[in-house]
């Protein structure tokens, strides 16, 4: 590789070339060119603005790996930008698409849109467990803040998810207790919260953390299903009310409850959203707070890395704080913020007879995001939806089957497009009136038919409804799904997608090898279709790395003509002559 460097006549003090005593070595100048026939940078690419000039990658760099045909954003060390103060920010990320900063990413201490707002202080706990201070031989955990532990029961022991570590609850005998009083008496105003780690919801009743002996207590419920179709709650008190957010499966949540005896009232933070403020007049429990399962049958399957009790009612600022100072690891999806804007809608990318979709979702957040797709999908009660069925728009409808049924909040009734519009283009979407931002979006195919499977879906955004653009999410490749079930035998998912921080790459190319296949990685099979189109659904699933299709060599195998399954592995280990099939690999 040649370095050149194109600088003034250098000094001492201005050589390009400079070492400092932290090992940094940095190329000062006015312009720098590096070349060569294969040039990599491993690591952490840093552009920093100098001058009043920020850092660009310029499209004249050829041949660049890169995960689209054009560079879309690029993470760089903040200097001052139009929407974040500069001294409180770590980082944000640019979109030379358009031309936008994304959300800002603040620096310990520092909260809100733009970072101007301080990090409020919570205040001393009354109680604190850590993880940390978990003694496996024994089964103790004795809280920081110096309260006596009475008893351990089960086979309770540490275990680390994500990097982080916890202590397991996931036996009804599995629980803790200490030498405090949480009920409503000995303190009247209460806040409870935990960081935990949530494997499965192994029952219809979860409870983690509080203090019970009958007759709803202060109790906070991972998964109870009597107390709403979300299953979580403050207490078993107002039964099939508390409207508050389910926690995330195999996921990291931040839960805090708030008890005022005084008022009798109570409420339920999970993941920053909060539920309905209910009234709740709560029992005095056992004069002991316990952690793990209060009765049989009442088991979580979870991994606690914190919990703490508090007297006084935490503000919003304060929840916000709270999750922050938890220090999850960073999720698993390149998530951004989506952009504002007033129409929204998702649109078939070919066209589709007698098509028909079940119910979509629009979001603000992405409280309720499952990268698992394995949500069950259940009628919607929650506050932070965007749409409205009334402001639904489409490109045409059959029948009494219009777009508002794809917004009642009924998971049964369908939108139809069956014997309308031109043929040509399938959509369906919203009219917010006033432009609003959405970042995570909610999808439910309408029946298990061929005709309703394998289509790939895109979402985009208009300011006139006219002009449509992309926004810089996955795309959604349609899967079949029953077309009725009951409200208690429900199996139907959500497909869910997300804003991202960068444009995933649209087109990449294949490599084709013919009679040849992969063993034991198939994703979804869908019929009927044809090479291209069969790319296109690869292209449009980020866990697809290559896809296997029919081909008519006669083989015994059970693929036909037409048939595109894709793949999570791209390895050649299976004769694809016999199974009739050709491989696409993706690069």
């Amino acid at each position: 590789m040649t370095v050149v460097v194109l600088s003034n006549t250098a000094s001492a003090d201005t050589f390009p070339v400079r070492k400092y005593t932290d090992g940094t070595i940095a190329i000062v100048s006015n312009h720098t060119q590096i070349t060569g026939s294969r040039t990599a940078i491993r690591g952490d690419l840093w552009l920093s603005k100098m001058n009043g000039k920020g850092g660009y990658l310029m499209g004249t760099i050829a041949n660049t790996r890169t995960l689209n045909d054009t560079l879309v954003s690029i993470k760089a060390q903040l200097r001052p930008v139009k929407i974040c103060v500069e001294n409180n920010t770590k980082s944000a990320l640019f979109n030379f698409t358009t031309n936008e900063y994304f959300e800002c990413i603040c620096k310990a201490g520092w909260m809100g849109q733009d970072c101007a707002m301080p990090l409020p202080d919570i205040g001393e706990a009354l109680f604190r467990i850590d993880a940390s201070e978990f003694t496996n031989a024994t089964a103790t955990w004795l809280p920081m803040s110096g309260q006596t532990m009475l008893k351990s029961s089960g086979q309770i022991e540490s275990a680390e998810y994500e990097g982080r570590k916890c202590v397991q609850f996931n036996a009804d005998e599995d629980y803790i207790e200490w030498d405090l009083n949480i009920g409503p008496t000995a303190m009247p105003i209460l806040t409870l919260a935990v960081d935990v780690y949530v494997s499965s919801t192994p029952n219809n009743l979860g409870w983690l953390f509080g203090d019970e002996n009958g007759g709803c207590d202060r109790y906070i419920l991972l998964h109870d299903n009597r107390v709403g179709s979300n299953r979580t709650g403050a207490s078993c008190k107002s039964m099939n009310q508390w409207d508050s957010p389910p926690v995330k499966v195999k996921a990291w949540n931040s839960i805090v409850a708030f008890y005022n005896q005084t008022a009798q009232t109570s409420y339920i933070y999970v993941n920053g959203e909060k539920s309905k403020v209910l009234s709740a007049n709560h029992d005095e429990g056992n004069g002991k707070l316990r952690l793990g399962s209060p009765w049989g049958g009442h088991t979580t399957d979870s991994c606690v890395a914190k919990a703490l009790v508090y007297d006084f009612e935490f503000t919003s600022e304060q929840v916000i704080a709270f999750s922050l100072e938890s220090d999850f690891p960073p999720p698993p999806h390149d998530y951004c913020a989506g952009s504002s804007h007033r129409y929204w809608r998702l649109r078939l990318t070919l066209y589709a007879f007698a098509y028909n979709v079940k119910e979509i979702q629009f979001f603000s957040d992405i409280a309720r995001y499952d990268d698992t797709q394995s949500t069950i999908a259940e009628p919607w009660s929650g506050t932070n939806s965007l749409h409205v069925k009334e402001n639904c728009i489409n490109s045409a409808q059959y029948g009494g089957h219009g777009c508002d049924r794809a917004f009642d909040n009924n998971i049964d009734s369908w939108w139809s497009n069956w014997a309308a519009g031109s043929g040509n283009m399938s959509w369906i979407g919203m009219d917010f009136e006033t432009p609003q931002k959405v970042s995570h979006v909610r999808f439910m195919n309408g029946r298990d038919l061929d005709s309703n499977q394998g289509h790939v879906m895109v979402v985009e955004f208009s300011d006139d409804e006219l002009t449509w653009t992309e926004w810089t999410g996955e795309r959604i490749v349609t899967q079949p799904k029953e077309q009725s079930q009951t409200s208690t035998s429900r199996t139907n998912t959500w497909q869910e997608v997300i804003s991202k921080c960068s444009v995933p790459n649209r087109n990449p190319s294949y490599t084709h090898y013919p009679k040849a296949c992969v063993g034991g990685h198939n994703i979804e099979k869908h019929t009927g279709k044809t090479v291209e189109q069969c790319k296109e659904i690869c292209s449009a699933m980020s866990n697809c790395v290559a896809f296997e299709f029919g081909v008519a060599y006669g083989g015994g195998g059970g693929y036909q003509a037409g048939d595109c399954q894709p793949q999570s592995s791209a390895s050649r280990n299976c004769n694809g002559y016999w199974y009739n099939l050709d491989l696409y690999v993706k690069y």
